[in-house]
């Protein structure tokens, strides 16, 4: 079979999956997407080693990093002081830093995936008979002392808020077209 029928992208994949095995990081630390590659390091010093093997390994077998259209998010989950001042370079190269990449992909913030998905299964259930075991529960009070402290959020809480967030109302629910229209989440 001649490797080159079919999607090119696939074929680049496996092309630089071959070419970059010995130095590929296990996932989510090294991820690799058709013409796209996620590096994830601790520093940017880290970055920067890892990112100027890759750069050896593709180039030294005849293909070419875009630097202009190479770019980095930088995310200090740690709170350290983990290579401040210090930039990401390709090449002695300065690459610019990105604020997100969520916007590039178009991709729904997921919190409002989260709450696209409860609000779609709190109308499910609102649609059901009331004498199904899923709606009976809707009305149970859990006795007993509760633990010290704040009391603990609910899925009746949450939706609340949801629903006051998007004014809605769980009357909504009966029209199942109407009420995904409303609760959709654009992508």
């Amino acid at each position: 079979m001649d490797i080159f029928e079919g999607d090119t992208r696939n074929v680049f994949s496996v092309i630089i999956d071959v070419l970059t095995r010995g130095i590929q990081d296990s996932v989510p630390w090294c991820m690799l997407f058709a013409y796209d590659i996620v590096i994830i390091k601790e520093t940017r010093v880290a970055v920067n080693v890892i990112l100027e093997r890759w750069r050896y390994i593709l180039e030294s077998n005849g293909l070419r990093i875009s630097r202009s259209k190479t770019e980095y998010l930088w995310c200090n989950f740690s709170n350290l002081p983990n290579g401040e001042g210090v930039d990401v370079l390709m090449a002695d190269q300065v690459l610019p830093p990105k604020d997100n990449f969520r916007n590039k992909l178009r991709v729904a913030p997921i919190a409002e995936k989260v709450r696209e998905g409860q609000l779609c299964w709190f109308g499910h259930i609102r649609r059901r008979r009331i004498a199904t075991p899923v709606r009976r529960v809707e009305d149970l009070v859990v006795s007993g002392s509760r633990t010290r402290g704040r009391p603990r959020r609910t899925w009746a809480d949450l939706l609340t808020l949801d629903l006051r967030a998007l004014n809605l109302s769980a009357d909504m629910t009966s029209d199942r077209r109407s009420w995904r229209r409303r609760i959709r989440v654009a992508d």
